[in-house]
Protein backbone atom coordinates (compact mmCIF):
# COMPACT_ATOMS: atom_id res chain seq x y z
CA UNK A 1 0.00 0.00 0.00
CA UNK A 2 1.10 3.25 -0.76
CA UNK A 3 0.09 7.11 0.13
CA UNK A 4 0.94 9.66 -2.30
CA UNK A 5 1.95 13.39 -1.56
CA UNK A 6 2.61 15.44 -4.26
CA UNK A 7 5.12 17.81 -2.66
CA UNK A 8 6.08 21.45 -4.52
CA UNK A 9 8.88 23.23 -3.50
CA UNK A 10 8.99 25.81 -6.09
CA UNK A 11 7.18 28.18 -8.59
CA UNK A 12 9.70 29.00 -11.10
CA UNK A 13 9.27 31.31 -14.07
CA UNK A 14 8.27 28.54 -17.17
CA UNK A 15 9.82 28.23 -20.53
CA UNK A 16 10.35 25.92 -23.62
CA UNK A 17 13.43 24.97 -24.38
CA UNK A 18 15.48 21.77 -25.82
CA UNK A 19 17.99 20.32 -24.01
CA UNK A 20 21.25 22.16 -24.45
CA UNK A 21 24.66 21.01 -24.45
CA UNK A 22 27.31 22.64 -21.55
CA UNK A 23 30.44 21.23 -20.54
CA UNK A 24 31.85 19.24 -17.67
CA UNK A 25 30.26 21.06 -15.03
CA UNK A 26 32.96 22.54 -12.82
CA UNK A 27 31.96 24.92 -9.58
CA UNK A 28 33.33 26.77 -6.84
CA UNK A 29 31.36 27.48 -4.06
CA UNK A 30 29.16 30.08 -4.24
CA UNK A 31 28.81 33.77 -3.32
CA UNK A 32 25.39 34.17 -3.66
CA UNK A 33 23.13 33.28 -0.38
CA UNK A 34 19.47 32.44 -1.57
CA UNK A 35 18.35 31.28 1.80
CA UNK A 36 21.09 31.63 5.15
CA UNK A 37 19.91 28.29 7.16
CA UNK A 38 21.30 26.87 10.41
CA UNK A 39 20.48 23.63 11.81
CA UNK A 40 16.99 24.08 13.98
CA UNK A 41 17.16 24.12 17.34
CA UNK A 42 14.69 21.05 17.36
CA UNK A 43 16.30 17.85 18.89
CA UNK A 44 18.73 16.28 15.47
CA UNK A 45 17.67 12.70 15.93
CA UNK A 46 19.66 11.56 12.34
CA UNK A 47 22.25 13.18 10.53
CA UNK A 48 24.38 12.90 7.38
CA UNK A 49 26.86 14.90 5.35
CA UNK A 50 28.47 11.95 3.53
CA UNK A 51 31.59 13.10 4.21
CA UNK A 52 32.70 9.88 3.91
CA UNK A 53 30.48 8.78 0.69
CA UNK A 54 28.02 5.89 0.68
CA UNK A 55 28.43 3.96 3.74
CA UNK A 56 26.91 0.82 2.65
CA UNK A 57 27.07 -1.27 5.79
CA UNK A 58 23.76 1.25 7.07
CA UNK A 59 22.23 2.22 3.59
CA UNK A 60 21.01 0.13 0.84
CA UNK A 61 21.69 1.50 -2.64
CA UNK A 62 19.28 -0.25 -5.08
CA UNK A 63 19.11 0.28 -8.91
CA UNK A 64 15.97 -1.45 -10.34
CA UNK A 65 16.70 -0.98 -14.30
CA UNK A 66 18.62 0.85 -15.96
CA UNK A 67 22.72 1.98 -15.92
CA UNK A 68 22.16 5.11 -13.24
CA UNK A 69 22.64 4.50 -9.72
CA UNK A 70 23.57 6.72 -6.50
CA UNK A 71 27.15 7.59 -5.82
CA UNK A 72 29.33 9.93 -4.27
CA UNK A 73 30.46 12.92 -5.87
CA UNK A 74 32.79 16.18 -5.25
CA UNK A 75 32.41 17.03 -8.33
CA UNK A 76 29.07 17.12 -9.16
CA UNK A 77 27.48 15.84 -13.08
CA UNK A 78 30.27 14.31 -15.44
CA UNK A 79 28.05 14.15 -18.80
CA UNK A 80 27.95 16.46 -21.68
CA UNK A 81 24.59 18.22 -20.38
CA UNK A 82 25.23 18.79 -16.44
CA UNK A 83 23.83 20.96 -13.62
CA UNK A 84 25.64 23.08 -11.84
CA UNK A 85 27.50 21.22 -8.87
CA UNK A 86 25.34 21.53 -5.57
CA UNK A 87 26.79 24.29 -3.24
CA UNK A 88 25.13 22.81 -0.15
CA UNK A 89 26.75 23.30 3.29
CA UNK A 90 29.33 20.86 3.16
CA UNK A 91 29.85 20.61 -0.08
CA UNK A 92 33.59 20.51 0.05
CA UNK A 93 33.69 17.11 2.07
CA UNK A 94 31.24 15.96 -1.01
CA UNK A 95 27.83 14.66 -1.63
CA UNK A 96 25.45 11.82 -3.36
CA UNK A 97 23.98 12.25 -7.02
CA UNK A 98 21.72 9.98 -9.94
CA UNK A 99 24.16 11.46 -12.80
CA UNK A 100 21.39 10.22 -15.13
CA UNK A 101 23.10 12.70 -18.08
CA UNK A 102 26.38 10.98 -17.92
CA UNK A 103 25.27 7.32 -16.93
CA UNK A 104 22.84 7.31 -19.63
CA UNK A 105 23.90 9.31 -22.10
CA UNK A 106 21.87 9.89 -25.37
CA UNK A 107 18.89 7.74 -23.56
CA UNK A 108 18.82 4.34 -23.11
CA UNK A 109 16.56 1.77 -20.80
CA UNK A 110 14.08 3.59 -18.21
CA UNK A 111 15.76 4.37 -14.97
CA UNK A 112 15.06 3.62 -11.04
CA UNK A 113 17.27 3.72 -8.52
CA UNK A 114 16.62 3.75 -4.90
CA UNK A 115 18.74 4.98 -1.60
CA UNK A 116 17.41 3.54 1.67
CA UNK A 117 18.78 4.84 4.68
CA UNK A 118 19.20 3.15 7.97
CA UNK A 119 17.06 2.24 10.25
CA UNK A 120 16.14 5.60 12.68
CA UNK A 121 14.26 5.22 16.14
CA UNK A 122 11.97 8.87 16.16
CA UNK A 123 9.94 7.71 19.11
CA UNK A 124 9.40 10.36 21.97
CA UNK A 125 9.02 12.73 19.21
CA UNK A 126 5.63 13.52 18.11
CA UNK A 127 6.49 16.65 15.30
CA UNK A 128 9.65 15.35 12.66
CA UNK A 129 10.91 16.10 9.78
CA UNK A 130 13.45 14.97 7.48
CA UNK A 131 15.42 18.19 5.85
CA UNK A 132 18.26 18.05 3.17
CA UNK A 133 19.53 20.33 0.60
CA UNK A 134 19.17 19.65 -2.80
CA UNK A 135 20.15 20.94 -6.57
CA UNK A 136 17.83 19.49 -9.65
CA UNK A 137 16.67 20.47 -12.99
CA UNK A 138 13.86 18.83 -14.83
CA UNK A 139 14.18 17.37 -18.71
CA UNK A 140 11.88 15.09 -19.83
CA UNK A 141 9.40 13.03 -17.34
CA UNK A 142 11.87 12.56 -14.57
CA UNK A 143 10.34 11.97 -11.10
CA UNK A 144 12.22 12.83 -7.58
CA UNK A 145 10.41 10.61 -5.01
CA UNK A 146 11.23 10.67 -0.76
CA UNK A 147 9.63 7.79 0.14
CA UNK A 148 8.88 6.89 4.18
CA UNK A 149 8.51 3.71 5.68
CA UNK A 150 8.06 2.34 9.19
CA UNK A 151 7.59 -1.28 8.21
CA UNK A 152 10.67 -1.88 6.29
CA UNK A 153 9.35 -1.11 3.04
CA UNK A 154 6.24 -2.91 2.50
CA UNK A 155 4.12 0.21 3.37
CA UNK A 156 5.18 3.78 1.86
CA UNK A 157 4.41 7.26 2.24
CA UNK A 158 5.72 9.00 -1.14
CA UNK A 159 6.46 12.64 -1.09
CA UNK A 160 6.88 13.51 -4.66
CA UNK A 161 9.25 16.63 -5.36
CA UNK A 162 9.84 18.56 -7.62
CA UNK A 163 6.85 18.54 -9.80
CA UNK A 164 6.53 22.41 -10.93
CA UNK A 165 10.25 22.42 -11.67
CA UNK A 166 11.55 23.30 -15.27
CA UNK A 167 14.64 22.95 -16.77
CA UNK A 168 15.76 26.78 -15.06
CA UNK A 169 16.37 24.49 -12.12
CA UNK A 170 15.56 24.97 -8.18
CA UNK A 171 17.58 27.14 -6.12
CA UNK A 172 21.21 25.93 -5.66
CA UNK A 173 21.07 24.92 -2.75
CA UNK A 174 17.51 24.17 -2.45
CA UNK A 175 16.47 23.94 1.41
CA UNK A 176 13.91 20.86 1.52
CA UNK A 177 11.71 20.29 4.47
CA UNK A 178 8.95 17.17 4.56
CA UNK A 179 7.23 17.09 7.93
CA UNK A 180 7.38 13.09 8.41
CA UNK A 181 5.21 13.10 11.39
CA UNK A 182 1.80 11.26 10.40
CA UNK A 183 4.34 9.06 8.06
CA UNK A 184 5.92 7.43 10.99
CA UNK A 185 2.92 7.24 13.28
CA UNK A 186 2.83 3.09 12.73
CA UNK A 187 6.18 2.38 14.22
CA UNK A 188 8.43 5.27 15.39
CA UNK A 189 11.02 3.35 16.48
CA UNK A 190 11.86 1.79 12.71
CA UNK A 191 11.60 4.92 10.35
CA UNK A 192 13.17 5.10 7.13
CA UNK A 193 13.58 7.02 3.89
CA UNK A 194 14.15 6.65 0.78
CA UNK A 195 16.03 9.06 -2.38
CA UNK A 196 13.97 7.30 -5.65
CA UNK A 197 14.84 8.53 -8.96
CA UNK A 198 13.07 7.55 -11.72
CA UNK A 199 14.03 8.77 -15.26
CA UNK A 200 15.40 8.31 -18.55
CA UNK A 201 18.37 10.34 -19.85
CA UNK A 202 17.59 13.37 -17.73
CA UNK A 203 20.03 15.14 -15.52
CA UNK A 204 19.84 14.01 -12.14
CA UNK A 205 19.40 15.11 -8.69
CA UNK A 206 22.17 16.07 -6.06
CA UNK A 207 21.55 15.64 -2.11
CA UNK A 208 23.57 16.57 0.62
CA UNK A 209 23.67 17.48 4.58
CA UNK A 210 20.58 15.01 4.99
CA UNK A 211 19.05 15.50 8.60
CA UNK A 212 15.76 13.98 10.63
CA UNK A 213 14.92 16.42 13.16
CA UNK A 214 12.56 17.50 15.68
CA UNK A 215 10.13 20.23 14.12
CA UNK A 216 10.32 23.73 15.91
CA UNK A 217 7.02 25.40 16.77
CA UNK A 218 7.79 28.70 15.01
CA UNK A 219 10.07 28.90 12.00
CA UNK A 220 9.86 30.73 8.79
CA UNK A 221 12.37 30.15 5.80
CA UNK A 222 12.50 33.17 3.59
CA UNK A 223 13.18 32.11 -0.29
CA UNK A 224 13.76 33.05 -3.91
CA UNK A 225 14.37 36.59 -3.00
CA UNK A 226 15.35 39.12 -6.10
CA UNK A 227 16.06 42.67 -6.18
CA UNK A 228 14.59 43.16 -9.33
CA UNK A 229 11.36 42.12 -11.28
CA UNK A 230 12.86 42.19 -14.48
CA UNK A 231 16.35 41.26 -15.37
CA UNK A 232 18.57 40.67 -12.31
CA UNK A 233 21.71 42.38 -13.32
CA UNK A 234 25.02 41.82 -10.87
CA UNK A 235 26.62 44.95 -12.50
CA UNK A 236 25.29 48.02 -13.68
CA UNK A 237 26.81 51.00 -15.45
CA UNK A 238 25.82 53.92 -13.87
CA UNK A 239 23.94 55.03 -17.05
CA UNK A 240 21.62 52.36 -17.39
CA UNK A 241 20.44 52.61 -13.23
CA UNK A 242 16.91 51.98 -12.96
CA UNK A 243 14.56 51.41 -10.23
CA UNK A 244 14.47 48.11 -8.55
CA UNK A 245 11.83 46.43 -6.97
CA UNK A 246 11.86 43.53 -4.08
CA UNK A 247 10.45 40.52 -3.81
CA UNK A 248 10.97 37.37 -1.89
CA UNK A 249 9.14 33.80 -0.86
CA UNK A 250 8.58 32.84 2.89
CA UNK A 251 7.64 29.42 4.02
CA UNK A 252 6.17 28.38 7.21
CA UNK A 253 7.97 24.83 8.23
CA UNK A 254 7.31 25.11 11.90
CA UNK A 255 4.49 23.12 13.44
CA UNK A 256 2.60 26.24 14.34
CA UNK A 257 0.68 29.07 11.97
CA UNK A 258 2.64 31.80 12.32
CA UNK A 259 0.90 35.30 12.26
CA UNK A 260 1.77 39.07 10.92
CA UNK A 261 4.14 37.78 8.29
CA UNK A 262 6.14 40.55 6.89
CA UNK A 263 9.23 41.06 5.13
CA UNK A 264 12.00 43.92 5.00
CA UNK A 265 14.33 44.69 3.20
CA UNK A 266 17.61 47.29 4.14
CA UNK A 267 20.45 48.37 1.78
CA UNK A 268 23.40 49.19 2.76
CA UNK A 269 26.26 51.32 0.61
CA UNK A 270 29.53 53.07 1.64
CA UNK A 271 29.11 52.04 4.91
CA UNK A 272 25.59 53.62 5.44
CA UNK A 273 22.04 52.30 4.93
CA UNK A 274 20.47 54.17 2.11
CA UNK A 275 17.02 52.40 1.89
CA UNK A 276 14.75 50.57 3.72
CA UNK A 277 11.43 49.23 3.11
CA UNK A 278 8.29 47.12 4.32
CA UNK A 279 5.92 44.63 2.73
CA UNK A 280 2.30 44.07 3.28
CA UNK A 281 1.36 41.59 6.09
CA UNK A 282 0.39 37.45 6.29
CA UNK A 283 -2.01 37.58 8.33
CA UNK A 284 -1.81 33.69 8.38
CA UNK A 285 1.32 31.48 7.21
CA UNK A 286 -0.29 27.89 8.08
CA UNK A 287 1.20 25.00 8.23
CA UNK A 288 3.35 23.77 5.48
CA UNK A 289 2.33 26.83 2.99
CA UNK A 290 4.04 29.41 1.27
CA UNK A 291 3.38 32.98 0.07
CA UNK A 292 5.02 35.93 -1.75
CA UNK A 293 5.72 39.44 -0.47
CA UNK A 294 6.68 42.22 -1.89
CA UNK A 295 8.23 45.47 -0.85
CA UNK A 296 6.07 48.41 -1.65
CA UNK A 297 8.35 50.92 -2.22
CA UNK A 298 11.18 50.54 -5.50
CA UNK A 299 14.47 52.16 -5.02
CA UNK A 300 17.50 53.27 -7.44
CA UNK A 301 20.85 53.60 -6.96
CA UNK A 302 22.47 57.00 -7.85
CA UNK A 303 26.64 56.38 -7.17
CA UNK A 304 28.95 53.75 -8.10
CA UNK A 305 30.10 50.89 -5.82
CA UNK A 306 28.58 48.19 -3.84
CA UNK A 307 24.58 47.85 -2.94
CA UNK A 308 24.24 45.24 -0.03
CA UNK A 309 20.70 44.10 0.20
CA UNK A 310 19.34 42.31 3.59
CA UNK A 311 15.72 40.85 3.20
CA UNK A 312 14.12 39.78 6.51
CA UNK A 313 10.95 38.28 7.40
CA UNK A 314 9.23 38.43 10.97
CA UNK A 315 6.80 37.44 12.68
CA UNK A 316 4.53 37.79 15.90
CA UNK A 317 5.74 34.64 17.28
CA UNK A 318 9.20 34.43 18.26
CA UNK A 319 10.96 32.48 15.87
CA UNK A 320 13.12 29.33 16.46
CA UNK A 321 15.61 29.21 14.19
CA UNK A 322 15.99 33.17 12.91
CA UNK A 323 19.00 32.78 10.61
CA UNK A 324 16.92 31.20 8.22
CA UNK A 325 14.76 34.31 8.29
CA UNK A 326 17.20 36.60 6.03
CA UNK A 327 18.87 36.40 2.58
CA UNK A 328 21.68 38.97 1.60
CA UNK A 329 22.72 39.50 -1.99
CA UNK A 330 24.49 41.85 -3.31
CA UNK A 331 25.49 43.91 -6.81
CA UNK A 332 27.73 46.83 -8.21
CA UNK A 333 27.19 49.83 -9.65
CA UNK A 334 29.94 50.28 -11.81
CA UNK A 335 31.34 52.97 -14.57
CA UNK A 336 30.91 50.66 -17.85
CA UNK A 337 30.70 46.93 -16.66
CA UNK A 338 27.31 45.83 -17.60
CA UNK A 339 26.81 41.56 -16.09
CA UNK A 340 24.15 39.52 -15.29
CA UNK A 341 26.59 37.29 -14.08
CA UNK A 342 26.66 37.26 -10.49
CA UNK A 343 30.74 37.15 -10.68
CA UNK A 344 30.76 33.69 -8.92
CA UNK A 345 32.08 30.81 -10.96
CA UNK A 346 29.38 27.96 -11.27
CA UNK A 347 31.16 25.49 -14.50
CA UNK A 348 31.83 26.20 -17.95
CA UNK A 349 29.06 25.21 -20.77
CA UNK A 350 29.82 24.06 -24.40
CA UNK A 351 28.06 22.35 -27.02
CA UNK A 352 29.53 18.10 -27.53
CA UNK A 353 29.08 17.23 -30.83
CA UNK A 354 26.69 13.30 -31.09
CA UNK A 355 30.32 11.10 -31.78
CA UNK A 356 32.00 12.71 -28.53
CA UNK A 357 34.92 13.78 -30.93
CA UNK A 358 34.30 17.67 -30.18
CA UNK A 359 32.24 20.45 -30.62
CA UNK A 360 29.16 21.65 -32.84
CA UNK A 361 28.65 24.85 -33.63
CA UNK A 362 26.68 26.86 -30.46
CA UNK A 363 26.25 30.23 -29.74
CA UNK A 364 25.28 31.61 -25.80
CA UNK A 365 24.63 34.99 -24.64
CA UNK A 366 23.24 37.49 -22.55
CA UNK A 367 19.79 40.40 -22.92
CA UNK A 368 21.29 44.11 -22.03
CA UNK A 369 18.54 46.54 -21.52
CA UNK A 370 19.81 50.24 -22.66
CA UNK A 371 18.43 52.72 -20.58
CA UNK A 372 19.98 55.67 -22.09
CA UNK A 373 21.53 56.26 -25.21
CA UNK A 374 25.13 54.77 -24.78
CA UNK A 375 28.37 53.49 -27.08
CA UNK A 376 30.05 50.67 -26.90
CA UNK A 377 33.80 49.39 -28.06
CA UNK A 378 34.44 45.73 -26.46
CA UNK A 379 32.76 42.99 -25.09
CA UNK A 380 34.41 40.84 -22.05
CA UNK A 381 34.07 36.82 -22.31
CA UNK A 382 35.43 34.17 -19.17
CA UNK A 383 36.86 31.53 -21.30
CA UNK A 384 36.43 27.93 -19.09
CA UNK A 385 39.81 26.52 -18.09
CA UNK A 386 38.55 23.00 -20.15
CA UNK A 387 38.79 25.09 -23.70
CA UNK A 388 41.61 23.83 -25.67
CA UNK A 389 44.32 26.20 -26.50
CA UNK A 390 44.13 28.15 -30.00
CA UNK A 391 40.18 27.28 -30.00
CA UNK A 392 38.64 30.15 -32.39
CA UNK A 393 35.90 31.93 -31.41
CA UNK A 394 33.86 35.73 -31.87
CA UNK A 395 31.69 37.58 -29.98
CA UNK A 396 28.65 39.27 -31.58
CA UNK A 397 26.26 42.15 -30.81
CA UNK A 398 23.07 42.08 -31.65
CA UNK A 399 19.79 44.10 -31.45
CA UNK A 400 17.28 42.12 -29.87
CA UNK A 401 13.12 41.75 -29.55
CA UNK A 402 12.14 40.42 -26.57
CA UNK A 403 8.64 39.68 -27.50
CA UNK A 404 9.29 37.56 -31.29
CA UNK A 405 12.72 36.51 -30.51
CA UNK A 406 13.93 38.55 -34.00
CA UNK A 407 17.80 39.43 -33.56
CA UNK A 408 19.66 41.94 -35.53
CA UNK A 409 23.15 42.09 -36.24
CA UNK A 410 24.87 45.11 -35.35
CA UNK A 411 28.73 44.24 -34.62
CA UNK A 412 31.16 41.56 -34.09
CA UNK A 413 34.94 41.16 -33.14
CA UNK A 414 37.55 39.83 -34.76
CA UNK A 415 38.21 36.06 -35.04
CA UNK A 416 39.99 35.54 -31.93
CA UNK A 417 42.49 32.08 -30.79
CA UNK A 418 42.30 31.35 -27.10
CA UNK A 419 46.19 31.49 -25.57
CA UNK A 420 47.20 29.73 -22.41
CA UNK A 421 46.85 32.40 -20.13
CA UNK A 422 43.15 33.15 -21.39
CA UNK A 423 41.74 29.68 -20.33
CA UNK A 424 39.67 29.88 -17.21
CA UNK A 425 40.14 33.78 -17.14
CA UNK A 426 38.43 37.22 -18.70
CA UNK A 427 38.98 38.15 -22.05
CA UNK A 428 37.82 41.62 -23.47
CA UNK A 429 37.88 41.89 -27.18
CA UNK A 430 37.14 45.02 -29.02
CA UNK A 431 34.31 45.14 -31.51
CA UNK A 432 35.11 46.40 -35.07
CA UNK A 433 34.67 49.90 -34.17
CA UNK A 434 32.13 51.15 -31.74
CA UNK A 435 28.57 50.78 -31.96
CA UNK A 436 25.72 53.35 -30.80
CA UNK A 437 22.88 51.82 -28.10
CA UNK A 438 19.36 52.83 -28.17
CA UNK A 439 17.51 53.65 -25.24
CA UNK A 440 15.38 51.54 -24.74
CA UNK A 441 16.37 48.86 -26.77
CA UNK A 442 17.09 45.40 -25.90
CA UNK A 443 20.83 44.13 -26.91
CA UNK A 444 21.94 40.74 -27.14
CA UNK A 445 25.83 40.16 -26.54
CA UNK A 446 27.33 36.11 -27.52
CA UNK A 447 29.99 34.20 -28.17
CA UNK A 448 30.10 32.06 -31.15
CA UNK A 449 32.13 28.88 -32.03
CA UNK A 450 32.25 27.28 -35.22
CA UNK A 451 32.45 23.80 -34.11
CA UNK A 452 34.98 21.33 -35.07
CA UNK A 453 37.85 19.25 -32.73
CA UNK A 454 39.31 22.60 -31.12
CA UNK A 455 36.39 22.76 -27.55
CA UNK A 456 35.38 26.17 -26.34
CA UNK A 457 33.76 26.73 -23.28
CA UNK A 458 32.46 29.29 -21.83
CA UNK A 459 32.19 29.71 -18.02
CA UNK A 460 28.73 30.66 -16.17
CA UNK A 461 27.74 31.81 -12.91
CA UNK A 462 26.39 30.37 -10.15
CA UNK A 463 23.30 32.49 -9.92
CA UNK A 464 19.57 31.76 -11.80
CA UNK A 465 18.02 34.41 -14.32
CA UNK A 466 14.40 34.83 -15.70
CA UNK A 467 13.59 32.75 -18.47
CA UNK A 468 14.48 34.41 -21.88
CA UNK A 469 17.22 36.69 -20.77
CA UNK A 470 20.14 34.30 -21.38
CA UNK A 471 19.70 32.58 -24.65
CA UNK A 472 21.45 30.12 -27.02
CA UNK A 473 21.13 28.29 -30.43
CA UNK A 474 23.08 25.99 -32.25
CA UNK A 475 25.23 28.12 -34.05
CA UNK A 476 24.01 27.16 -37.71
CA UNK A 477 20.83 29.70 -37.95
CA UNK A 478 18.96 28.31 -35.53
CA UNK A 479 16.50 30.66 -33.49
CA UNK A 480 17.54 31.52 -30.24
CA UNK A 481 16.14 29.19 -27.46
CA UNK A 482 15.86 29.86 -23.43
CA UNK A 483 19.41 29.10 -21.45
CA UNK A 484 18.88 28.27 -18.17
CA UNK A 485 22.44 28.54 -16.75
CA UNK A 486 23.99 32.38 -16.97
CA UNK A 487 26.73 32.83 -19.43
CA UNK A 488 29.69 34.88 -18.22
CA UNK A 489 29.23 37.29 -21.16
CA UNK A 490 29.83 41.11 -20.38
CA UNK A 491 28.68 44.02 -22.31
CA UNK A 492 31.08 47.17 -21.94
CA UNK A 493 29.65 50.54 -22.30
CA UNK A 494 30.70 54.05 -21.90
CA UNK A 495 34.05 53.92 -23.00
CA UNK A 496 33.40 54.99 -26.30
CA UNK A 497 31.22 58.21 -25.39
CA UNK A 498 33.03 61.11 -27.69
CA UNK A 499 34.39 59.60 -30.59
CA UNK A 500 33.49 59.85 -33.75
CA UNK A 501 33.90 56.87 -36.03
CA UNK A 502 34.65 58.55 -39.75
CA UNK A 503 37.12 61.15 -37.75
CA UNK A 504 39.19 58.53 -36.12
CA UNK A 505 43.07 59.31 -37.51
CA UNK A 506 42.04 61.49 -39.89
CA UNK A 507 40.62 58.44 -41.97
CA UNK A 508 37.05 57.72 -43.11
CA UNK A 509 35.26 55.65 -45.43
CA UNK A 510 33.51 57.28 -48.39
CA UNK A 511 30.83 56.81 -50.38
CA UNK A 512 29.02 54.89 -47.46
CA UNK A 513 26.99 53.41 -48.08
CA UNK A 514 28.27 52.51 -51.81
CA UNK A 515 27.56 49.91 -54.31
CA UNK A 516 31.15 49.55 -56.37
CA UNK A 517 33.94 52.14 -55.42
CA UNK A 518 34.77 52.68 -51.68
CA UNK A 519 37.84 55.12 -50.89
CA UNK A 520 40.00 55.20 -47.82
CA UNK A 521 40.29 59.27 -47.36
CA UNK A 522 43.17 60.15 -45.46
CA UNK A 523 45.40 63.36 -44.91
CA UNK A 524 48.32 61.04 -45.00
CA UNK A 525 49.88 60.05 -48.28
CA UNK A 526 51.14 56.34 -47.62
CA UNK A 527 50.05 52.93 -49.00
CA UNK A 528 48.42 50.51 -46.59
CA UNK A 529 47.33 47.06 -46.17
CA UNK A 530 43.65 45.93 -46.03
CA UNK A 531 41.13 43.43 -45.04
CA UNK A 532 37.27 43.24 -45.61
CA UNK A 533 35.70 40.78 -43.25
CA UNK A 534 31.85 39.73 -43.76
CA UNK A 535 29.65 40.01 -40.79
CA UNK A 536 30.53 36.09 -40.28
CA UNK A 537 34.25 36.89 -39.62
CA UNK A 538 35.35 35.61 -43.15
CA UNK A 539 37.93 37.43 -45.29
CA UNK A 540 36.07 38.78 -48.11
CA UNK A 541 39.10 40.82 -50.02
CA UNK A 542 42.75 41.75 -48.77
CA UNK A 543 45.36 43.84 -50.53
CA UNK A 544 47.45 47.03 -50.71
CA UNK A 545 45.91 50.41 -51.45
CA UNK A 546 46.10 54.43 -50.39
CA UNK A 547 43.87 57.08 -50.74
CA UNK A 548 44.12 57.57 -54.62
CA UNK A 549 42.90 54.46 -55.48
CA UNK A 550 39.79 53.01 -54.42
CA UNK A 551 39.17 49.30 -53.65
CA UNK A 552 36.51 47.69 -56.26
CA UNK A 553 32.94 46.39 -53.79
CA UNK A 554 30.92 46.09 -57.33
CA UNK A 555 30.87 42.31 -56.68
CA UNK A 556 29.92 41.69 -53.19
CA UNK A 557 26.26 41.24 -51.70
CA UNK A 558 24.40 44.06 -49.98
CA UNK A 559 25.04 43.86 -46.78
CA UNK A 560 27.23 44.95 -43.78
CA UNK A 561 31.02 44.95 -44.16
CA UNK A 562 34.11 45.61 -42.12
CA UNK A 563 37.34 47.07 -43.51
CA UNK A 564 40.63 46.58 -41.12
CA UNK A 565 43.53 48.60 -42.76
CA UNK A 566 46.89 48.36 -41.34
CA UNK A 567 50.06 50.27 -41.76
CA UNK A 568 53.32 49.59 -39.94
CA UNK A 569 52.66 48.57 -36.79
CA UNK A 570 48.97 50.67 -36.47
CA UNK A 571 45.80 49.85 -37.46
CA UNK A 572 42.15 50.68 -37.45
CA UNK A 573 38.75 48.65 -38.43
CA UNK A 574 35.94 50.57 -39.92
CA UNK A 575 32.04 49.35 -41.15
CA UNK A 576 30.71 49.90 -44.26
CA UNK A 577 27.56 49.26 -46.14
CA UNK A 578 26.88 47.84 -49.67
CA UNK A 579 23.76 48.78 -51.11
Amino acid sequence: MKTLLIFSLLIPIGFNAQKSSQSHGQSIPCNKTWHTSTPSKGTTIFSEDFANGIDTATWTNTTVSGPVDWKYTTVGHTGSYPTAALQSTTSSNGWIIVDSDADNYSGGSAEESKLTSPIIDCSGFSNVKLEFQQMFRRWQSDITTVRITTDGGANYTDFILNSSITQQGTDNPDYVNIDISSAITGDPTNVQFEFWWQGAWDYGWQIDDVAVKEIDPNDIIVKRASFDADIEYYQIPENHVQSQDFHAFVSNIGYLDQTNVQLAVNINHAGSSVFSGSSNTISTLAVGAEDSLSISASYTPSTAGTYDVTFNATQTETDNVIANNTVSLSYNVTDSIYAIDNNSYGGQWWNQNTLGTGSDPFEIGALFEIINNDKTQSVSVFVGDSSDIGVVFEMYIYEYDPSTGVSTFLNQTESYSATTSDLGNWVTLPWFGYSDLNAGTYYLVSALHYGGGDRLFIGYGTNTSISGSTLSNDGAGGGWLNQPRVPMVRLNVNNTIGIEENTNELLYLSPNPTHDQLYINTELLFDFDYSIYDIHGKIILSGKSNSENPINVSKFKKGTYFIKITYNDLSTTKKFIVK
